[in-house]
């Protein structure tokens, strides 16, 4: 007896199944959620962005303490005394480089908690954030946004922003980049400001090497949420 299954049992060679997180029909826009985590190795500390689905047990490392086996999770900026806007946090969050080409546009989410530290009421800070493509060598910047301002420091902040993106074409072989940057300003006189992000999709406690710099349980993921553009 023959069995006729038909031509079309089997999908048709080099047909690529893609799975979005959710899906926008009328935006032809198919969003893809990551988080931001670090690891710590012999060569020191490593940020990247993990898809959050993947991302199960995964805890970030950002050092450890002087003991050498109590972990962190809290990446810190530099400290400034500048009475100017100025750059004290500077994180690079890297996808894995793209094995097929990708397009990317629309309404992009970004959501994190910062904590500064500062020691007057003079203390102000921002958080400002990229989205980039690095080719392996040099980076093009595609979209920002900006935080509102703090003034008020030894606090932490939770953000929720929303960033457009332009439709930007990854070749195979370039990597989606989220730039966290930490910016401040002190206007006291003998005074200054630091900033802090966790990164950490366990999402637990941040701790850090920074006495007094802390961010609370359920506010430690950096998520970000990517529009890819999609042809239905």
């Amino acid at each position: 007896m023959t069995l006729n299954f038909g031509n079309n049992l089997f999908p048709p060679q080099g047909e690529i199944l893609v799975n979005y997180d959710w899906i926008d029909i009328t935006e032809e826009t198919g969003y893809i959620e990551f988080d931001g985590y670090s690891v710590y190795d012999s060569t020191g500390k490593t940020s990247g962005l993990i898809r959050t689905a993947k991302a199960g047990s995964v805890k970030s490392i950002t050092e450890y303490a002087s003991n050498g086996y109590t972990p962190y999770n809290i990446i810190n900026g530099t400290q400034s005394s500048d009475a100017n806007w100025a750059k004290t946090l500077d994180v690079d969050f890297d996808l894995t480089e793209f094995k097929l080409p990708q397009i990317i546009k629309g309404k992009g989410y970004i959501k994190l908690s910062y904590f500064v530290n500062g020691t007057n009421s003079g203390t102000n800070s921002r958080i400002i954030a990229k989205i980039r493509k690095w080719d392996g060598s040099s980076e093009t910047e595609i979209a920002s946004v900006q935080s509102n301002d703090l003034n008020n420091y030894d606090v932490e902040k939770p953000l929720s922003m929303m960033i457009t993106i332009p439709q930007t074409h990854f070749k195979i072989g370039e990597t989606l980049r989220l730039t966290i940057e930490g910016w401040g300003k002190d206007t006291g006189a003998t005074s200054s400001v630091q900033i802090s992000i966790a990164g950490d999709p366990s999402n637990t406690a941040g701790t850090s090497s920074v006495a007094g710099v802390s961010i609370t349980a359920n506010n430690t993921r950096i998520v970000f949420i990517c529009p890819f553009k999609i042809n239905i």
